[in-house]
């Protein structure tokens, strides 16, 4: 992560004309290998012709520091090296990161909350989920990642079930990177996602068609009142001892 940052603060991010702006988004390192469909986007949205006063250059439509923003904030005191943790961070500094987790990985003073939040909200996943992994990914190349996650999701309170009932699934392509929805597995990633689509949208409408029908032949009276055996059950756990 940290030299691709290196190389966003650096890159340079203003041109004289289109053609040299285009020029260096096409020798960009972090584009090899995408797709020419996703480089043409790049080329449409990505720089932006600048007027102010005498000055007209092409620019990157998002800033480089906006970009690297992004990924990683500043935290303090590198406080996640510290046994204390929190403890000795005033009110002050505190204000500056209340979302930094110190327990979390908050790497040479920089974080970003939301991947620590999410994961950690992964149990309470309710709809299903289909994961499309690079097998060289840096961050889920790791098939004990891969798996970790996988069993978390939609395990928890309002989840989807998890795996055990069918809600989650994943597969691997094989040498695709991070960047695989954009670079040349393009298709195999549309493809998948087609698929799985494809088999959820039927699966969501046979249970909505399913619950529709089940509440249209509810009679009147039980659409109004709770559930049968409601207050039976209650009864069982909780004895009514009264005299009244």
């Amino acid at each position: 992560m940290f030299p691709w940052i290196k190389r966003t603060l650096r890159k340079r991010e203003s041109w004289p004309n289109r053609v040299e702006a285009e020029t260096a988004l096409l020798k960009n390192p972090s584009f090899g290998g995408w797709d020419p469909r996703v480089m043409s986007r790049v080329l449409e949205h990505g720089i932006y012709l600048y007027k102010n006063g005498g000055i007209e250059e092409w620019r990157l439509t998002t800033p480089k520091h906006q970009e690297a923003a992004t990924v990683v904030r500043p935290s303090i005191k590198d406080i996640d090296l510290k046994t204390g943790g929190m403890d000795d961070v005033t009110l002050e500094e505190r204000a500056q990161v209340p979302d930094l987790d110190p327990s979390g990985w908050n790497p040479q003073g920089c974080f970003r909350p939301e991947t620590q939040n999410m994961w950690k909200l992964l149990p309470n996943v309710r709809p299903w989920v289909m994961y499309i992994n690079g097998g060289s990914s840096p961050y889920f190349g790791d098939p004990k990642v891969r798996e970790e996650r996988a069993k978390l999701t939609g395990t928890g309170v309002g989840g989807s079930g998890g795996i055990k009932l069918g809600a989650v699934e994943q597969v691997v392509i094989e040498g695709g990177a991070h960047t695989l929805p954009f670079d040349a597995n393009l298709g195999k990633v549309a493809t998948h996602a087609a698929e799985w689509i494809g088999r959820e949208m039927k699966r969501w409408a046979n249970g909505e068609k399913k619950r529709r029908d089940e509440w249209r032949n509810t009679p009147l009276e039980e659409k109004q009142t709770v559930a049968k055996g409601l207050l039976e059950a209650i009864e069982k756990r909780s004895p009514n001892k009264s005299k009244l």
